[in-house]
């Protein structure tokens, strides 16, 4: 037979002062949050979060003309005289830099379909444009030229970018030397060729280089070949 608990058994005892909860100790007490400890726990600010990313280096993306086995697609070519050549991916690590730098004497003349996804400032040029036959370049050359050579005279350095940096930012940046420095379509190309090696601005382009070239010559500039 299975034995019975009495009603005083199956009452519960009362504890034992060993059982009993102990107070905690000045140690175990929790203890107030360190002003150090405080600042972690707030969130970060825009400013915070770029000092904690890695910095960018020059070196990383920017590539001199004497490079020829670095001169890629996503290098930043280092034109000279404060002119760069580069494509899309190279335009954003330039942007990233200058900011890291907290350089704001730059002005980026983006030659392509779509503007980049920045915070473009009033002095950047942003020239919708396709690389394809039929696309009108040369209706910009003035403009863009004229603006570049006044910020240039100021002391910014100019960024001239498309998608890979070989046909349209190319074709844009021969035209700028042909107003600024009163050269040819050919030794502008020339002279944007030997410092960036894989430039190729297409067919069409290339005949509005020599029409912009005949135009010039029109209005009395002697160019130098």
């Amino acid at each position: 037979m299975t034995a019975q608990l009495s009603i005083e058994e199956q009452q519960p005892q009362p504890m034992s002062e060993e059982q009993q909860p102990q107070p905690m100790s000045e140690e175990q007490q929790p203890q107030p949050m360190s002003e150090e400890d405080e600042q972690e726990q707030q969130p970060m600010s825009e400013e915070d979060e770029q000092e904690r990313q890695p910095a960018i280096k020059k070196e990383d993306f920017m590539t001199k003309p004497t490079d020829v086995k670095k001169q890629i697609i996503p290098t930043v070519t280092d034109m000279g005289d404060g002119f760069y050549l580069t494509g899309f991916v190279g335009a954003y690590k330039f942007i990233e830099y200058q900011n890291q730098q907290k350089n704001d004497k730059y002005i980026v003349v983006t030659v392509m379909h779509e503007p980049l996804e920045v915070d473009y400032t009033g002095n950047d040029i942003y020239i919708k444009a396709y690389d394809g036959e039929g696309e009108k370049l040369d209706k910009h050359f003035d403009e863009v030229s004229e603006k570049v050579m006044d910020f240039h005279a100021k002391g910014y350095e100019i960024l001239i970018h498309c998608h890979q940096g070989i046909s349209r930012s190319a074709a844009m940046l021969i035209a700028i030397p042909m107003k600024k420095n009163n050269w040819s379509s050919r030794r502008a190309y020339t002279e944007v060729k030997n410092k960036r090696n894989i430039i190729s601005p297409n067919p069409w382009f290339i005949m509005q280089l020599l029409q912009y070239e005949k135009k010039l010559v029109a209005e009395g500039l002697v160019l130098e070949n």
